[in-house]
């Protein structure tokens, strides 16, 4: 298993907080602002024509003699899809960010899972992506679990945006996303988050980086190699070209965050030697904003 039984019950304690409503296909534990005839008490309102005679309070009005009906919160599951970055070049690092996103998504799924959300998970890469059962009950863990143990990271990065087009097709219900990736996949990332929030869903987007990548410590004349497609450039690496590297980096992360605060999405870079329990707590403890560190 990706992590042992204890800590998944201490997942129980975290729940996925949305900033707007989502409207769901069946009765959950998720509360709702829709009215319907769930066991808890919302608020009173005047009775009018029409209304069912059923919600009428008559000990209210025994003491008001006028007719009120009583509004309930309506529970509903909440739509949970994670996207799951596995092109090649998830594998590099020690640990691999692969291994660190995935964690980070058996975790975000077993999360939606104990509040009966409907969780399913998405890896793509090299043309193509690969989409898990949906998951309801906690017990359906087990199933996510065996579809993200069966992954490696493989091939080039499929085009972002055709990823997002794909997903839509078969995504046609608003929720939530967790996009875990690495983010390398310059300007077409911006145009397919577009279209999910076009779509109307609510995007959290969590960047996972080595701390090679962030403080590399190369030096002199090196042979680098694309991890996707097996390219090799030779170049002298000295400490002004790190520090422009770096500066392009942090430039890039930079406009990422800035981007999706933009457009009222969810920004986490977590570097794979973070233990993924703090990235968790800083997805999902109070205090998150959007754009956020």
């Amino acid at each position: 298993m990706l992590f042992d039984l204890r800590f998944l019950k201490s997942l129980k304690l975290l729940s996925i907080i949305t900033r707007r409503h989502f409207r769901g296909e069946k009765i959950g534990h998720r509360k709702s602002p829709q009215r319907g005839a769930s066991v808890e008490f919302a608020e009173y309102r005047e009775y009018l024509p029409g209304d069912d005679i059923r919600f009428i309070d008559w000990n209210l009005f025994g003491r008001l003699e006028s007719l009120y009906i009583k509004k309930f919160h309506q529970e509903e599951d909440l739509n949970v899809s994670i996207l799951l970055d596995a092109s090649a070049s998830m594998n590099t690092g020690e640990p691999a960010k692969f291994d660190h996103a995935r964690k980070l998504a058996a975790a975000i799924a077993y999360i939606a899972l104990q509040h009966q959300d409907l969780a399913r998970i998405s890896a793509f890469a090299q043309g193509a992506s690969v989409e898990s059962e949906g998951g309801t009950r906690p017990a359906h863990i087990h199933r996510l679990m065996g579809f993200l143990e069966k992954l490696s990271p493989a091939g080039r990065a499929f085009s972002f945006e055709e990823v997002i087009e794909h997903f839509l097709v078969r995504n046609r219900r608003p929720g939530v996303v967790f996009l875990l990736t690495d983010g390398l996949y310059g300007a077409e990332l911006f145009v397919g988050l577009k279209k999910l929030i076009h779509r109307r869903f609510e995007v959290n987007l969590v960047q996972i980086l080595t701390p090679e990548e962030m403080n590399p410590t190369l030096a002199g004349n090196v042979e680098l190699i694309d991890s996707e497609d097996g390219s090799r450039l030779v170049l002298e690496v000295n400490k002004q070209t790190l520090t422009v590297y770096e500066e392009v980096l942090r430039e890039s992360m930079e406009e990422m965050r800035g981007f999706l605060a933009g457009f009222g999405m969810r920004y986490l870079h977590s570097l794979t030697t973070t233990p993924f329990e703090s990235t968790l707590l800083k997805l999902f403890g109070p205090g998150v904003e959007q754009g956020g560190a």
